[in-house]
């Protein structure tokens, strides 16, 4: 469960993966402390990654999106209850 998020297919992979943790984590840094940015980071790799093992065990994992994702779906989330907005107009 661990381990997948640190391991990528391939180059393109872990650069599509780098990208959006560039976008996603600058914007985290700027909303949440180190420590709640590395417990939403684990924490979004990590139930991620057990998702995936609950489609089946014989289902593989390699990547960072669902730590990535995870800290998308924070930053949405406390952009979205800070400005009074819905979570489709902080997207926007």
């Amino acid at each position: 469960l661990f381990t997948a998020m640190f391991v990528h297919v391939h180059l393109f992979h872990l650069l599509g993966n780098m990208l959006f943790l560039l976008i996603f984590g600058a914007r985290g840094e700027e909303l949440f402390s180190e420590k709640e940015f590395f417990f939403i980071y684990l924490g979004g790799g990590l139930s991620g990654n057990l998702l995936t093992l609950l489609m089946g065990p014989s289902t593989v994992s390699a990547g960072a999106s669902g730590a990535i994702f995870g800290m998308f779906g924070a930053c949405v989330i406390y952009l979205g209850q800070t400005s009074g907005q819905s979570i489709i107009g902080a997207l926007v």
